[in-house]
């Protein structure tokens, strides 16, 4: 068989040393210090990132609704313990009807003597005012010992209060204490309706 001879076309000997040449001087241009194609890449840093990231907005925890209710023996005991009773102290604890049976302590013990009833009841906040005031007047340093108190729930709390009273007795010349007892109801809206306190 007879062989083909392949022949290379051939270039110039000028132009392929000038193009040998060039790619040198691409080389050589390439590799000096502070070429930007062998510049090492400048690392990324935390300054790169916005400092300023959009405000997220912050829910502010909501709370929750007041359940807690008065103890319905707040106002009754208000009413006792009270030191300067007034028809303006005493209207917010009671309601305009209130009733306060009590056991003449707002009179003289002269007087009380010849009482035929044990008790007498005082209607609204100026006449419940008035007796407490005469209460107090009538026995020096009157002081409510409350031992123990409690509410039995319903539409219309019933309180029991229980204790002892403490005053000065000009007929004795002593002081002298009295076991007491105290039953009351009190309205849904708080305000004593009705209230009797019960005593030697």
């Amino acid at each position: 068989m007879a062989e083909t001879a392949v022949i290379a076309p051939s270039l110039p000997a000028g132009s392929l040393r000038s193009t040998l040449t060039k790619l040198d001087d691409e080389l050589l241009a390439a590799s000096a210090p502070g070429s930007p194609a062998l510049s090492p890449t400048k690392p990324s840093t935390h300054a790169d990132i916005p400092s300023q990231l959009p405000s997220q907005p912050t829910s502010q925890p909501t709370s929750a609704p007041s359940t807690t209710k008065q103890n319905p023996s707040t106002p009754v005991l208000a009413l006792l313990t009270h030191p300067n009773p007034t028809a303006s102290s005493v209207a917010p604890l009671t309601t305009s009807d209130a009733t306060f049976l009590c056991p003449h302590w707002n009179l003289p013990d002269s007087a009380r003597r010849h009482r035929r009833h044990s008790s007498i009841a005082h209607t609204g906040p100026e006449a419940i005012a008035q007796t407490l005031a005469d209460m107090r007047r009538h026995r020096t340093g009157l002081e409510f010992d409350v031992e123990t108190a409690f509410g039995a729930g319903g539409g219309s709390e019933d309180v029991a209060v229980f204790g002892r009273a403490k005053w000065e007795s000009g007929e004795l010349g002593r002081r002298v204490q009295v076991p007491f007892a105290v039953w009351a109801k009190v309205d849904k809206g708080g305000r004593v309706e009705f209230l009797e306190l019960v005593g030697e």
